[in-house]
């Protein structure tokens, strides 16, 4: 039973076949680690459809933007990386957008990192950072491997975004005048407020 209307969410249960438990892909980063944004951006308002922070604002219109054929690419694209071992870590973007991704990352981690979205993300910060627009991933790989990456990214016709780099105690995250941080250790332990700043709408 549900209280209220239903997200629009159908659910797809896969089962998957792994070669190799050496080319399995965890969801963490390591200090030094350049972390990237695949798939089209979203920086726009339209991305927070019956997204997580609209549910909980109460919000319930919009209607999700689905590019099969992008996402397909990005899919490909992110088994051939993972099979030339040039990840060190991934998350998706569909529960929470990029901020929840970077924020799992980094719990998952212990250890902060310093992000900057581009100046366009800063129009609509909260849909920057919560907007859930399918076809997107978060990775996090060796410093070197980042070049690799966007060659990688760039003949597949994906698009690629490296937002900073991993490091520190603090989760930092940069949309245009305002800067968010938490500590990662502080809040896997439940321990205090774990925002130290807020990002606005």
């Amino acid at each position: 039973r549900t209280s209220g209307p239903i997200l629009p969410t159908p659910v797809v249960g896969m089962v998957g076949l792994l070669e190799s438990r050496s080319r399995a892909v965890a969801m963490r980063w390591s200090d030094g680690d350049e972390i990237w944004l695949l798939g089209m951006p979203a920086w726009d308002v339209d991305a927070l459809a019956a997204s997580e922070l609209g549910w909980r604002r109460g919000r319930f219109g919009g209607r999700p933007a689905l590019d099969l054929p992008a996402a397909v690419r990005l899919v490909r694209l992110l088994g051939r990386l993972a099979a030339d071992g040039l990840l060190a870590g991934a998350h998706d973007t569909s529960v929470g957008g990029i901020g929840v991704a970077l924020a799992r990352l980094a719990i998952a981690s212990s250890l902060g990192a310093s992000i900057t979205l581009p100046p366009e993300a800063s129009a609509h910060p909260s849909a920057s950072l919560f907007g859930e627009r399918t076809g997107r991933a978060v990775l996090a790989m060796p410093r070197p491997s980042g070049g690799a990456l966007a060659a990688a990214a760039d003949a597949a016709g994906v698009p690629a975004c490296r937002l900073g780099v991993a490091g520190g105690e603090t989760l930092a995250v940069e949309v245009g005048q305002r800067r968010p941080g938490a500590d990662p250790q502080r809040v896997r332990g439940g321990r205090g407020a774990p925002c130290e700043r807020h990002a606005g709408a």
